[in-house]
């Protein structure tokens, strides 16, 4: 991270170097920016400029802990590799999961045109219950959690510390957050940094009158 600092075009040669010759390029380390790379698969300096100018934009404390969950990728897809060599050849191929999807809530402050869900429980399933799932999926080498669907995570304090509760239990793995948006505050900008494994994405239905018409007036 250092590095980053001090010379970002130095990193950006040595992780395309790394990429061209680690044994688990493709799988594991530089898969982020691997996903990113279009249908031919090929990782360039553009791309990769792009990743580090990503880094650059977080503090010194997000960037070492985004650092972390990369190492944990790299050990992972390394371990995932040695596992299918040692697999008979009709077995190597058999699908691993990457990356699951969690529902964790329900409730919503939106009513949008076209929304799948037509009922929606305002209960919440306890922290250790998720913290439980979180486990679970841990033990099968996933590392990455997408918070998806129903509901809006951010709606209330109980939904907020649920979340932030949960990334502090589990360190080592990145969560993804679906969000309309509407409920985020400055408070919730600042422990999403001092987290540094949660990681908002925003939705939206297009552009003004489109988004509007879904979601209603200046949503």
């Amino acid at each position: 991270m250092g590095r980053l600092a001090r010379d970002p075009d130095r990193l950006v040669n040595r992780i395309l170097d790394w990429q061209a010759g680690s044994p688990a390029s493709g799988i594991a380390g530089i898969s982020f920016i691997e996903s990113r790379a279009g249908s031919d698969g090929v990782v360039d300096a553009a791309k990769v400029r792009a990743f580090v100018g990503y880094l650059r934009m977080l503090d010194h404390g997000a960037r070492g802990r985004l650092a972390r969950l990369l190492v944990a990728d790299l050990l992972t897809g390394l371990d995932k590799r040695v596992a299918r060599a040692r697999l008979a050849p009709q077995e190597q191929w058999r699908c691993r999961l990457k990356w699951v999807f969690l529902t964790a809530f329900d409730a919503c402050n939106l009513h949008c045109r076209g929304c799948y869900v037509r009922y929606r429980d305002p209960r919440l399933p306890s922290i250790d219950r998720l913290d439980e799932i979180v486990r679970q999926v841990r033990r099968l080498g996933v590392f990455q959690v997408h918070i998806v669907g129903r509901g809006e995570a951010f709606l209330n304090d109980q939904y907020r510390e649920t979340l932030f509760g949960l990334a502090r239990r589990h360190g080592d793995v990145r969560f993804t957050v679906l969000t309309n948006g509407t409920c985020l505050t400055a408070s919730d900008a600042r422990r999403l940094a001092e987290a540094g494994n949660v990681i908002p994405f925003v939705s939206i239905d297009g552009l003004g009158e489109i988004n509007d018409a879904r979601r209603g007036r200046g949503v």
